[in-house]
């Protein structure tokens, strides 16, 4: 079953704002070369969110989407949001080693499952092929590994173990083995996949060391130099845990014009293993349009009383408010409307 079936992709709310942090940054690429000249590939869906968004802030009317799903296709031409989306239906690792990549790129991988070993060779093809100024982008479930147990199982320490390690196996195998297992286990292990989000740390890790690789057998190939700099490392959590890391891959050329795009100014830039976790608060409407107001303030304690002279953290939790501030530029206000 296809996942656009199950989730409406258009308005889960971390991943509104993670498009519209993208969109910022992407403006910025300006400096590197005219927005429009780049060209946007991704993975619309029956959606089509992203470009909706690319096109319209970014003036981007070259753009691929690849579908994989062949038994819908008619859906998904109806729903195309403009006519200059090509759409091409079979599995990423089949279009992508296709195209020709004679223009900058917006490359975004957005996947909804989990890391294996396809996209690490799709990541490989991207990185080996495309323009020096074009960035990369790369989404995963990144869901703490689980390995189901009976209940017999689970009240047997051995045989938890045991299915535990059999768990590990399958996913180091989907990984292309880049996991020790015996340390995965360990319970003096902090770090440990099996723990919190550090599934999604490995998985940054592992996509990091694939780019680089990549790279680093390109300029042996071309015999020239290019680097890779990180630019997100995003995690939020709609309906599952996600990730969204990448970076834009550069050239001596594109390196001096990149200097001028501060990238490092935008408060969501990450260029390590530091995360940037989305993580909007539940609001209703009248207190998102009475935040709104004041989220210019410096300090958010001088938000005023309301009309009934309540003081704003007595109806709003200031974790909450906090945690607005920090998105409420790029917060989505969803409402039903006729069209």
């Amino acid at each position: 079953m296809s996942s656009y079936r199950d989730i409406n992709y258009a308005i889960r709310p971390a991943k509104n704002i993670e498009r519209k942090m993208l969109s910022e940054l992407f403006q910025r690429l300006i400096f590197i070369d005219k927005l429009e000249n780049y060209r946007y590939i991704g993975f619309g869906s029956t959606y089509f969110s992203d470009f909706e968004i690319f096109h319209r802030n970014l003036n981007i009317s070259k753009m691929i989407s690849i579908e994989g799903n062949g038994t819908d296709k008619l859906r998904f031409k109806f729903n195309r949001a403009f006519s200059c989306i090509d759409i091409k239906f079979f599995q990423s690792d089949i279009i992508l080693p296709k195209l020709k990549y004679q223009e900058k790129d917006i490359i975004w991988l957005d996947y909804d499952k989990a890391l294996k070993e396809s996209i690490f060779n799709d990541i490989d093809t991207v990185v080996s092929k495309v323009q020096p100024g074009s960035v990369i982008l790369i989404s995963t479930n990144v869901e703490t590994p689980r390995f189901p147990l009976c209940e017999k199982e689970k009240k047997d320490p051995k045989i938890r173990k045991e299915k535990t390690i059999q768990g590990l196996e399958q996913l180091n195998l989907s990984l292309g083995n880049k996991l020790n297992i015996k340390d995965e286990i360990s319970p003096k292990n902090e770090s440990s996949i099996l723990k919190g989000w550090n599934f999604a740390k490995k998985c940054r890790e592992l996509i990091d060391n694939q780019i680089k690789y990549s790279l680093s057998c390109r300029e042996i190939a071309e015999k020239r130099n290019l680097k890779y700099q990180q630019l997100f490392n995003f995690h939020y959590d709609d309906d599952a845990r996600m990730l969204t890391v990448g970076g834009i891959i550069l050239d001596s050329e594109t390196n001096e014009k990149a200097t001028r795009c501060n990238f490092s100014d935008l408060h969501f830039f990450r260029d390590d293993e530091r995360v940037y976790y989305i993580d909007p608060p539940n609001l209703t409407y009248r207190e998102i349009k009475y935040l709104n107001k004041y989220m210019s303030l410096n300090n958010i304690n001088k938000i005023p009383r309301d009309d009934a002279d309540n003081e704003i953290d007595k109806i709003v939790p200031m974790k909450d408010i906090e945690k607005f501030q920090k998105i409420y530029r790029y917060f989505p206000t969803f409402s039903e409307s006729n069209l």
